[in-house]
Protein backbone atom coordinates (compact mmCIF):
# COMPACT_ATOMS: atom_id res chain seq x y z
CA UNK A 1 0.00 0.00 0.00
CA UNK A 2 3.00 2.28 0.88
CA UNK A 3 3.84 1.63 -3.01
CA UNK A 4 1.31 3.12 -3.99
CA UNK A 5 0.79 5.86 -2.02
CA UNK A 6 4.16 6.92 -2.83
CA UNK A 7 3.31 6.10 -6.59
CA UNK A 8 0.60 8.55 -6.73
CA UNK A 9 2.55 11.13 -4.54
CA UNK A 10 5.04 11.11 -7.22
CA UNK A 11 2.63 11.60 -10.35
CA UNK A 12 1.33 14.51 -8.11
CA UNK A 13 4.40 15.92 -7.25
CA UNK A 14 5.08 15.82 -11.01
CA UNK A 15 2.19 17.73 -12.13
CA UNK A 16 0.83 14.18 -13.83
CA UNK A 17 -2.71 15.23 -12.51
CA UNK A 18 -4.28 13.62 -16.16
CA UNK A 19 -2.11 9.67 -15.29
CA UNK A 20 -3.54 10.42 -11.48
CA UNK A 21 -6.89 10.10 -12.52
CA UNK A 22 -6.51 7.84 -15.07
CA UNK A 23 -5.52 5.27 -12.72
CA UNK A 24 -7.36 6.27 -10.05
CA UNK A 25 -10.77 4.02 -9.06
CA UNK A 26 -13.76 4.04 -10.94
CA UNK A 27 -15.54 5.45 -7.80
CA UNK A 28 -13.45 8.77 -8.06
CA UNK A 29 -13.86 8.76 -11.51
CA UNK A 30 -17.33 8.82 -11.46
CA UNK A 31 -17.45 11.54 -8.84
CA UNK A 32 -15.02 13.89 -10.49
CA UNK A 33 -14.35 14.44 -14.27
CA UNK A 34 -11.03 14.98 -15.79
CA UNK A 35 -11.50 18.02 -16.65
CA UNK A 36 -13.03 18.95 -12.36
CA UNK A 37 -9.75 17.25 -11.18
CA UNK A 38 -7.42 19.28 -13.46
CA UNK A 39 -9.09 22.23 -12.27
CA UNK A 40 -9.45 21.61 -8.54
CA UNK A 41 -5.44 20.58 -8.87
CA UNK A 42 -4.63 23.67 -10.56
CA UNK A 43 -5.82 25.82 -7.41
CA UNK A 44 -4.26 22.90 -4.46
CA UNK A 45 -1.52 21.73 -6.07
CA UNK A 46 0.15 23.34 -9.11
CA UNK A 47 0.65 26.65 -6.92
CA UNK A 48 2.74 24.69 -4.13
CA UNK A 49 6.71 25.16 -4.25
CA UNK A 50 9.07 21.81 -4.75
CA UNK A 51 8.33 18.76 -2.39
CA UNK A 52 10.78 19.16 0.26
CA UNK A 53 9.95 16.18 2.00
CA UNK A 54 7.00 13.80 3.37
CA UNK A 55 6.55 11.86 6.59
CA UNK A 56 3.66 9.37 6.90
CA UNK A 57 1.42 10.62 10.27
CA UNK A 58 -1.01 8.02 9.88
CA UNK A 59 -2.60 4.89 7.85
CA UNK A 60 -6.46 3.85 9.02
CA UNK A 61 -8.14 0.80 7.25
CA UNK A 62 -11.66 1.36 7.00
CA UNK A 63 -14.85 -0.90 5.80
CA UNK A 64 -17.71 0.31 4.76
CA UNK A 65 -17.71 4.01 6.15
CA UNK A 66 -20.59 6.19 6.48
CA UNK A 67 -21.61 8.07 3.02
CA UNK A 68 -19.19 6.17 1.07
CA UNK A 69 -19.81 3.11 -1.62
CA UNK A 70 -19.24 0.15 0.35
CA UNK A 71 -15.92 -1.29 0.28
CA UNK A 72 -12.24 -1.81 1.79
CA UNK A 73 -10.77 1.43 2.24
CA UNK A 74 -7.09 3.15 3.60
CA UNK A 75 -6.88 6.91 4.77
CA UNK A 76 -3.36 7.60 4.57
CA UNK A 77 -2.28 11.12 5.78
CA UNK A 78 1.14 12.70 5.27
CA UNK A 79 3.10 15.67 7.39
CA UNK A 80 4.49 17.83 3.96
CA UNK A 81 6.68 20.77 2.90
CA UNK A 82 6.48 22.42 -0.03
CA UNK A 83 9.39 25.08 -0.37
CA UNK A 84 9.06 26.95 3.61
CA UNK A 85 4.77 25.80 3.51
CA UNK A 86 3.87 22.75 5.69
CA UNK A 87 0.70 20.97 4.83
CA UNK A 88 -1.17 17.55 5.04
CA UNK A 89 -1.80 15.51 2.41
CA UNK A 90 -4.67 13.13 2.53
CA UNK A 91 -4.70 9.99 0.09
CA UNK A 92 -7.89 7.49 0.43
CA UNK A 93 -7.28 4.30 -1.81
CA UNK A 94 -10.13 1.98 -2.44
CA UNK A 95 -9.63 -1.58 -2.78
CA UNK A 96 -10.29 -2.17 -6.40
CA UNK A 97 -10.51 -5.73 -7.12
CA UNK A 98 -6.47 -6.69 -6.39
CA UNK A 99 -5.46 -3.31 -6.44
CA UNK A 100 -5.38 -0.51 -4.60
CA UNK A 101 -6.61 2.34 -6.25
CA UNK A 102 -7.24 6.45 -5.37
CA UNK A 103 -10.68 7.32 -4.55
CA UNK A 104 -9.67 10.72 -2.52
CA UNK A 105 -6.83 13.16 -2.35
CA UNK A 106 -6.76 16.04 -0.26
CA UNK A 107 -4.57 18.84 0.94
CA UNK A 108 -5.17 21.18 3.74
Amino acid sequence: MQDTADRYLTLLDRGQYDEVWRESAAIFQGAVTLEDWQGRMALAHAPLAKIRGRALRSAVKKTNPANSPPGDYVLITFDSRFGTQDVVETLVLFAEGDRWLLAGYFIK
